[in-house]
Parts: C-alpha cells; sequence; structure tokens
C-alpha cells in the first residue's frame, strides 16, 4: 500500500493554515492505491466538484455517446437549434475542445426561463467571441450546451443521465446532482453565507437548478475512485475514443485541450513535478481536481473546498484561482515526493 506521509503532512498544514476545512484525496500508482481525508471526512463525504462536472460527467457521457452512434464529432448546433445564423456550423468537437467561438455569456442577466434547451438555444444565438476554429478560450456556456445536446439525444435530464449511465454500471453510492442544502455528510463549499434554494457554488449551474453540463456535481472520493479508475483502464468507452480524448487539439492556443480534458503543458504549474507534459485532467473552481499519466501508471483525485476559505479572505476570482493553483501545486508536489517521481 502506497504511505503519502509528506501529502497527508501538507494538507494537514493547509488546513491549519485556514487554506481549506476539508479535503480527501486518493492515490493510484500502478496497483498500488492509497487515500487520505481530513478528520472531518470520509470515503462518502459528498463534495461539490464544480467544473469537474465537464470531465466526470458531461464529457464521459458525449464519449459514451458516440461509442453508441447516438453523437458524432462533426454534428452541428444547427441539427439540435433551430434559427441559428452564425453558431449553426459550430461542432460537438468544437464545444469539447473550447474552440467553438462561444464565451463567458452573462446568461443569467437576460433570460427568465431557466430550462437547459432554453438557456443552450440563447447561448447559440448569440454573437460568438471569435470564429469558431480560430482560437481557444474555456467555456463554461459550451459545456451548458453540450449538455442540453445529450438531453435532447436521449430524452432525459443530465442528473438523470449521470444516475442511469455512469452511477448505476460504475456502482456509484453517493455522487449526483442536487444535494439538499445541509445534507448529512457533505462539505459546504459555496462561497455565499446563505448558499440559496439549490446549494452550488457555481452560479451558472444554481441558475439552472443545479443540473448542469459545465458544474453542479458532487462527488466522493470513494466514487470518484471507480470513475478514475475506468478512465484509467479504458473501460467507459471503446481505448480507440479514450485515446482521442487525451490528446491534445488545440497546441499553440493559450490551453491545450482534449475531448474536454486539459492538457498539462510542459510549464503548466498544475503539475508540482508530478505529471510531465502531455498528461490529462481537469480542476474546478471550489478546489478539486484529477489527473492522469499513463507514463508514470498514476492519477491523483482531490476533493477540497478551498474557494469558500479563500474567498473569505479575498472576494476576487483572481485570488480564489490563484489560493486552489497553489494549494494544487503543493499538494502534486508532496505526492511526487512520497512516490519518489
Amino acid at each position: 500500500m502506497l504511505k503519502l506521509e509528506q501529502t497527508e503532512k501538507i494538507l494537514r498544514g493547509l488546513v491549519d493554515a485556514g487554506w481549506m476545512g476539508s479535503y480527501a484525496l486518493f492515490v493510484r500508482h500502478g496497483s498500488e492505491k492509497a487515500a487520505i481525508t481530513s478528520k472531518n471526512v470520509d470515503a462518502d463525504t459528498l463534495f461539490e466538484v464544480a467544473s469537474l462536472t465537464k470531465v466526470t460527467v458531461t464529457a464521459p457521457l458525449a464519449m459514451m455517446s458516440i461509442a453508441e452512434g447516438k453523437l458524432a464529432l462533426e454534428d452541428q448546433l444547427g441539427d439540435f437549434f433551430s434559427g441559428l445564423t452564425v453558431m449553426r456550423d459550430v461542432t460537438v468537437f468544437r464545444l469539447l475542445t473550447h474552440t467553438s467561438g462561444i464565451g463567458a455569456i452573462p446568461f443569467s442577466f437576460v433570460l427568465t426561463d431557466r430550462g437547459s434547451q432554453a438557456v443552450a438555444a440563447a447561448i447559440c444565438r448569440a454573437r460568438p467571441d471569435y470564429a469558431p476554429g480560430t482560437d481557444q478560450q474555456y467555456s463554461c456556456m459550451g459545456f451548458i450546451t453540450l449538455g442540453a445536446i445529450l438531453e435532447q439525444i436521449y430524452g432525459k435530464t443530465l442528473d438523470v443521465l449521470f444516475a442511469e449511465k455512469l452511477a448505476g454500471p460504475l456502482e456509484l453510492t453517493r455522487s449526483r446532482f442536487c444535494v439538499s442544502i445541509g445534507e448529512e455528510n457533505t462539505v459546504v463549499s459555496y462561497r455565499r453565507d446563505e448558499p440559496g434554494e439549490y446549494g452550488v457554488d457555481d452560479e451558472n449551474a444554481y441558475f439552472m437548478r443545479g443540473v448542469s453540463g459545465n458544474a453542479g456535481a458532487f462527488w466522493s472520493i470513494s466514487d470518484l475512485e471507480k470513475l478514475a479508475d475506468a478512465i484509467y483502464e479504458k473501460r467507459l468507452y471503446p481505448a480507440g475514443l479514450a485515446e482521442m480524448a487525451e490528446r491534445s487539439y488545440t497546441d499553440g492556443f493559450p490551453q491545450k485541450r482534449g475531448l474536454g480534458y486539459l492538457i498539462i503543458d510542459e510549464d503548466d504549474p498544475l503539475s508540482g513535478g508530478l505529471f510531465p507534459a502531455g498528461r490529462f485532467g481537469h480542476c474546478g473552481y471550489t478546489g478539486t481536481s484529477l489527473f492522469f499519466s499513463r507514463e508514470r501508471e498514476l492519477y491523483v483525485a482531490l476533493l477540497t473546498n478551498s474557494a469558500r476559505f479563500a474567498y473569505r479572505e479575498s472576494p476576487t476570482h483572481e485570488h480564489v484561482r490563484g489560493r486552489a493553483l497553489a494549494m494544487r501545486r503543493s499538494v502534486h508536489a508532496a505526492v511526487a515526493k512520497d512516490l519518489g517521481l
């Protein structure tokens, strides 16, 4: 069994320093595994994972639908939403790689219909930030749109799709959308003192009543281990699709992106010396992440509520993101030391 003494020391120190209140970490290196949790957390404790939803729910469901022949990377927005002009020819591939031209549109200020189809249709009718395929810009709106497309394909809401196509087959016992405020064994991650009706931190997911393709899922570390094992072992969908998902399609753009995944760059501060360039994964704003290295036979899953604590120090996105980046870098560096990498 793996020993993560340095990592546990770092995580405890981050709690003592007021950088977070709770954490759960899981590491797989080859056939060996180890987990660490804070004193107020167990393997079944739920954490809001924010944008980690993109690669733990939405992108896997999209790749599974491609494997089933229900969706294709070449399918266009005009196939799913009527009345489009400029955005009509944008493809599913562009949504997955964040090269669609769809930017950070504040739809909650202009819409009254909070249904996923109405939100996605409004996003698709907006003017793009750039010509599709000519640039790369991280887009929560693009993944909201992808989630709505999946709902159209299957005739079911995203939370139901998650339950039926991922939670059921993988025997997940806790993870889901729409966790009740104050539910037992759930970490408080939201930045606001009053979380509102839906209890999610992400503003877009909140507007959509807690179920969104970009954020809103809650995961336990034991369930995330099961999903990560399935990704690592290429069991979610055919190996050929897994290999497609894990390569970069945006070299030369601001970020290297696979089909949903962030691909770690040579000098990426996320790595902390643990993940070589070209490895893949994703982060969540609440202080969560999941990264893989097939070369090192390694993955690391990290769940925290660091955003809540950082926001109370300084309520700016720059501070919250910077704190999560520094936290993740120090944890990854400690894991590297524990594993002798």
